[in-house]
């Protein structure tokens, strides 16, 4: 996102706090801190994360801002920021609403009835804030504006978990405090690499941290909870807050390694097709993507049947060195009680791939600034997630196939499946127009999808940063 776009979110957050005119709201103290954090492009890396594989990434330019003052009381008031006038434009359709939480929450992941489908990862958010920096919570007001289409694996839900999470560390003083910085990082055993005592804004730190919040996994020394129910990874968070603008990022998981930078060539330009078929983590859409993470679990549990040490099928690849046939094999021959051996085979060849083939080839491919090569990789990738995921709609696999018609470089679907999003990759000069026979495509073969879809032009942006 331009930093003129930013600001347009901004200064929407700042009205619904009524923070125009230079007076702070009745019942607001303090300073006032804003941070926007993009969405993101999986370039590839489908369900890879949470196994401890890897990654290739982009942040998107569309976001999330997220306002915040201090407030006297113990409740932290969290508000979707009034329309501005963008259409369809994802957020919008939850303008208005309102959530307050107490800075004694009670546990749980499920939305209790008629509260909005993002106080999930509010109440994720200040729960794990509050019992985490017990010392630094007080009253606060929130509000956050977006224009990232909802529920359509551009990741808007981990920029908002991001973006609230920083508003509200930075008016608490969690990156200022020493007693906050002392407890804010991990060992290694418990999934981190930071030696503890590493500060909030170490971003490798904060992203893998933020993941933790999410999910509600355990991070250094700090116990898991509930989180929002959705058994992922950290790849959403690395790339909001890790990514750098004109290159894609490279990460490894379990525990969360960046493994560098690469530059997007001159010239090459992503447009996304965001489906309008949602592309849900809560509720019943839940099951189905927590049974994908189950699966990889299993696999990584049929390697140390097979005389393995990793934890993880990632550790077994990138730690211990595994091949893909021998990963493949233990899946085969140790698929524990209850799994299909067939079905854990096909999801760790598809795993290993990403991981030790198709990356590599990609990241190969763009320092060579060579598209057929980097259209190559993606092909495969996008087959190998349709045929070991199940997770692919007709709307998804029908934009993948008319991206590649229509002359784009490379498309692939993204995000976590079952809905959501396409990516293609085009010539600059021709993005626009491209963008335009795409959407006119896809509505003529699903008329029904296209008051929910959208179509938008980025380059590859950076991540999350404080807005002064």
């Amino acid at each position: 996102m331009a930093v003129r776009g930013a600001e347009a979110l901004r200064a929407r957050a700042r009205r619904t706090l009524g923070l125009e005119g230079g007076a702070a709201p009745p019942g607001a103290t303090g300073r006032e801190a804003a941070w926007y954090v993009p969405g993101r492009i999986e370039v590839f890396g489908k369900h890879t994360d949470y196994g401890g594989g890897r990654s290739l990434l982009a942040a998107v330019e569309r976001g999330v801002v997220a306002v915040a003052v201090p407030a006297v009381g113990r409740t932290v008031e969290v508000v979707a920021a009034a329309a501005g006038g963008a259409g369809r434009a994802g957020m919008e359709a939850a303008a208005g609403q309102r959530l307050t939480l107490p800075l004694d929450p009670p546990s749980g992941a499920e939305v209790p009835p008629g509260e909005p489908p993002w106080s999930v990862y509010a109440r994720a958010v200040v729960r794990r804030a509050v019992r985490d920096f017990p010392d630094a919570a007080a009253g606060a007001r929130v509000a956050f504006a977006g224009d990232l289409p909802l529920a359509a694996g551009l990741s808007s839900s981990s920029a908002l978990v991001v973006a609230l999470w920083s508003a509200l560390a930075d008016v608490w003083g969690l990156g200022e405090e020493p007693s906050a910085a002392q407890r804010f990082g991990a060992d290694e055993a418990a999934g981190g690499r930071q030696a503890a005592g590493q500060p909030a804004s170490d971003p490798v730190a904060r992203a893998a941290y933020l993941g933790a919040v999410e999910t509600g996994a355990s991070w250094g020394p700090f116990a898991g909870e509930a989180g929002v129910g959705v058994h992922g990874g950290s790849e959403d968070h690395a790339a909001v807050v890790l990514c750098r603008a004109a290159h894609l990022l490279q990460c490894a998981f379990v525990p969360l390694r960046p493994e560098g930078h690469v530059r997007l060539p001159d010239g090459w330009r992503f447009v996304v097709a965001a489906s309008g078929v949602r592309a849900e983590k809560t509720g019943g859409a839940r099951a189905a993507y927590n049974r994908l993470a189950a699966e990889l679990a299993a696999v990584g549990a049929a390697w140390r049947t097979a005389g393995g040490r990793s934890a993880t099928a990632g550790g077994a690849l990138l730690q211990e060195g595994a091949s893909a046939e021998r990963l493949v094999a233990a899946a085969r021959r140790h698929a524990p009680a209850g799994w299909d051996a067939a079905a854990l085979a096909r999801r760790a060849a598809q795993f290993a791939a990403e991981t030790l083939e198709l990356i590599p080839a990609a990241t190969a491919a763009l320092r060579a600034g060579d598209s057929a090569a980097f259209g190559g990789a993606a092909a495969r990738s996008a087959e190998l997630g349709a045929a070991a995921l199940g997770n692919q709609l007709p709307e998804t696999l029908h934009l993948t196939a008319s991206a590649r018609r229509l002359g784009a470089a490379a498309s692939s679907p993204f995000g976590a499946g079952f809905g959501g999003s396409v990516w293609a990759l085009v010539n600059d000069g021709e993005a626009d127009a491209f963008a335009r026979a795409w959407r006119a495509d896809y509505e003529g073969g699903f008329p029904e999808c296209a008051a929910e879809a959208a179509f938008f032009v980025t380059g590859a942006a950076d991540g999350a940063r404080r807005l002064g």
